[in-house]
């Protein structure tokens, strides 16, 4: 199979991409759509296919920022054009049967506790705390996916998991 041109990604370099990005992109689509993983597969799969036509030297030194932009847009996009009746993810449970039925539940309350109050948080903090702690993505990063400053990224997560955290101490 011939090299791919200098300024397109070879197919090993988007699987590995694909590898990498794949779940978390997911999960952000996800959680931006209201829990619609149709929706958000659809969102996933359409940055991807721009990925394979972007010019790679464009974006090969902000891939990650790259992604989570044009995902981003393109759920924006999405919640434009449908009106979809999402899944309430907080319904849907997947047990593991392996860990002591207490510890399950237990951990299943603490998780639904928290997510209750990030609910509480503004848009833009629930934003930028899942981007930071679910993708990973640097304030740089968040900064160019959200159009924020970075110092601006800085202070919605300081006021987020502060929220959190005197949540967490008056329950």
């Amino acid at each position: 199979m011939p090299d791919p041109p200098a300024d397109e990604f070879s197919a090993e370099a988007v699987s590995q991409i694909v590898d990498r990005y794949e779940r978390p992109l997911l999960a952000y689509a996800n959680r931006m759509l209201g829990g619609d993983w149709q929706a958000a597969q659809d969102a996933v799969q359409e940055t991807f296919l721009r990925l394979c036509r972007e010019n790679r030297e464009k974006i090969e030194s902000r891939v990650a920022a790259w992604l989570f932009t044009v995902c981003r847009s393109r759920v924006i996009d999405m919640k434009r054009t449908t009106h979809t009746t999402p899944i309430d993810a907080s319904n849907v449970s997947l047990a593991d049967p392996a860990p002591d039925a207490s510890v399950v539940a237990s951990d299943a309350e603490q998780k639904d506790k928290l997510a209750a109050m990030v609910d509480t948080l503004s848009p833009r903090q629930q934003e930028v705390l899942r981007l930071r702690m679910q993708a990973g993505l640097s304030y740089r990063e968040i900064a160019k996916v959200t159009g924020l400053t970075v110092s601006n990224v800085g202070f919605h997560l300081h006021e987020a998991v502060r929220s959190l955290r005197d949540s967490m101490a008056v329950s």
